[in-house]
């Protein structure tokens, strides 16, 4: 059985994530999936071995986007054999695209985030090309901007709002119908803009979503009272319903960042797991003391760790004594003294003291990676509850 996570970008709402679902279970060489609306993942388990690009048509088709990983190599020497370069990334699996540039001598190509790709890696090293360093920098700004998007939204509302809860204590005060228009309309079409883009996404797609059932409704509201407006003018007061296509899309914004906060929370403990393996591990090899990606580790490894370094691998110590900090694995707030013969597990602190580690289980056979794949794992499920209906 082969397994993929991808992450979906596009998704508006619960009823996007349910319509992407529908149609990979509909797929002959898919044997389940998983599609989670709050983590915006996908998990397929298939018999076959999927290519990445083939995943990626579909999830197109769909009208939704996948997110991929760009990496650049760079040429050190006059070594660039293009055609033999092609040949390496045109088979390797986990390239979803790629691109040579002769003149300049380097490369690009595309995979999935949790694409293996250390192989391909190696045999790029091997062809004379180092991974170019540069550095990215994504600033998330969704959750600054809906929460903007709400405080503009609710201070527009708020006086359609009051003119509306005068009415209840027998108050025929209200706003101009200029007034309420001049306020109403940035919401519907500004800050409600988002909901006709949904709209007509799910359209192209031959659906309909939450998106659609909010700018229907509210585009019906806002409408009607234009007509009110123009037929009856002034006399329109009191039979306008600017502030309930108003309202509504306050509120609607507002679950859209709570929603937000929520899926930034739950991203977050993942990421925080993963955090806990260090990038880079110092290793003696050959009597000599190197500093090796954690992907290069193999077992047998012996790792040198100082104080205020995370342990890149369950193993044993070899040599050495030290304080561990083991609070994120264990829970336990308090370190503990090892010495040699002592077990350790991956993403524990050495609080004091220099230890030799010999690697016993690296990379994603060990604890800290498990525990990382399993909370991811249960992110993407869904609870039996969800499943009804």
């Amino acid at each position: 059985m082969y397994s993929y996570s991808l992450q979906i970008q596009g998704m508006t709402c619960g009823g996007c994530a349910a319509s992407v679902q529908r149609k990979l279970d509909a797929l002959e060489d898919i044997v389940s999936c998983e599609v989670n609306f709050a983590t915006e993942t996908a998990r397929i388990e298939s018999q076959e071995a999927l290519k990445p690009k083939q995943l990626i048509d579909w999830i197109r088709s769909f009208g939704f986007s996948v997110q991929t990983d760009h990496q650049r190599f760079q040429a050190t020497d006059d070594r660039f054999d293009q055609a033999s370069l092609d040949l390496i990334l045109s088979t390797h699996p986990e390239v979803v695209s790629y691109q040579i540039n002769s003149p300049l001598k380097t490369l690009d190509y595309t995979t999935l985030p949790d694409a293996n790709d250390r192989d391909l890696q190696n045999q790029l090293t091997h062809q004379g090309l180092v991974k170019a360093t540069h550095q990215d920098v994504a600033i998330d700004r969704t959750s600054t901007t809906d929460r903007t998007h709400v405080w503009i939204s609710g201070i527009l509302a708020l006086p359609l709002v009051l003119q509306m809860i005068g009415m209840w204590f027998g108050s025929s005060w209200h706003l101009p119908v200029i007034i309420e228009w001049a306020l109403a309309t940035p919401i519907q079409f500004w800050l409600g803009y988002r909901f006709y883009q949904g709209t007509w996404a799910a359209l192209k797609r031959g659906e309909a979503n939450m998106d659609t059932l909010v700018a229907l409704g509210t585009t019906v509201a806002y409408c009607y009272s234009l007509f009110q407006w123009a037929t009856l003018g002034q006399d329109a007061i009191g039979h306008l319903y600017f502030e309930a296509s108003a309202v509504v899309i306050t509120l609607v914004l507002v679950g859209k960042a709570i929603e937000a906060k929520a899926k930034h929370s739950a991203l977050e403990s993942v990421a925080a797991l993963f955090a806990l393996k260090p990038k880079t591990v110092t290793c003696l090899r050959h009597a000599q003391e190197i500093e090796l990606s954690i992907q290069e580790l193999v077992s047998g490894d012996v790792l040198i760790i100082r104080s205020g370094e995370r342990i890149g691998a369950d193993g044993v110590i070899i040599k050495g004594d030290a304080e561990i900090d083991a609070s994120a694995m264990t829970g336990e707030s308090i370190p503990e003294y090892k010495v040699t013969g002592d077990s350790v597990i991956s993403g524990t602190l050495v609080v004091n003291g220099t230890i030799r580690v010999s690697a016993e289980r690296v990379g994603d056979a060990s604890t800290v990676s498990q525990v990382a794949a399993l909370v991811k794992n249960a992110q993407m499920g869904k609870a039996p509850i969800q499943q009804v209906g």
